[in-house]
């Protein structure tokens, strides 16, 4: 096990087979927090989110929502053929590109980000379908915005009197996006109100829902 110092933030190596037990089963309450990152301010509003809620009763709450209404044996079999559909794409796409490069990261990402949408709003954003609708590109815009800023070290995180002397230019791209990630969910979730609201409701159990519908 090796502890180094990023600034004033400990960083402990995991590197042998029985530290992970030690860590995330015999303490896993210890190593339970995500360390206070700007990022989780801005995208987690302000450290509430499952991904960055400190651990205690808020924390627990979202994970009883989560393994119930997301992570349930029934929902994952509900949307089972979702995430196969997705992967038959994929391999249809693969097999259209013989002989060809190809950036798998980039292709699994994209399965990835197109079953989640697709069990959230019923909607993909990658690929033929749709893809070049102005809403997928909005959302393409989004993810690289995200995935950028998320692997940009922020001094601040690491040395606290940053955050007062350093630029803030880092906060505002985050305060932006954060908008801008708020709008597009509530854009998805007025539309789907308005789809039910003049959806027959023979015509709605006739098909699966999806988690906004839910």
């Amino acid at each position: 096990m090796l502890l180094f110092h990023f600034g004033s933030r400990p960083v402990i190596v995991v590197s042998s087979p029985s530290l992970p037990e030690e860590c995330f089963t015999k303490n896993d309450i210890v190593f339970a927090n995500r360390p206070r990152l700007i990022i989780g301010k801005h995208l987690g509003y302000n450290y509430s989110s499952l991904a960055w809620a400190p651990y205690g009763d808020h924390w627990r709450n979202l994970r009883r929502i989560s393994s119930l209404h997301l992570l349930s044996t029934h929902r994952l079999q509900t949307l089972s053929s979702i995430r196969a559909d997705e992967v038959k794409s994929l391999i249809r796409f693969l097999s259209s590109k013989q002989n060809q490069m190809v950036d798998m990261r980039q292709s699994f990402f994209e399965l990835v980000l197109n079953a989640m949408m697709r069990m959230i709003a019923g909607k993909r954003y990658y690929g033929e379908t749709d893809a070049d609708s102005e809403e997928a590109k909005r959302f393409r815009e989004i993810q690289v915005e995200t995935f950028t800023l998320s692997n940009t070290p922020n001094l601040g995180d690491f040395i606290p009197i940053m955050k007062w002397m350093g630029p803030k230019r880092t906060e505002k791209r985050l305060t932006e996006l954060h908008v801008k990630r708020d709008g597009f969910m509530q854009n998805l979730i007025e539309e789907h109100r308005k789809t039910l609201a003049i959806d027959d409701s023979n015509e709605r159990q006739g098909r699966k829902k999806n988690m906004i519908e839910d």
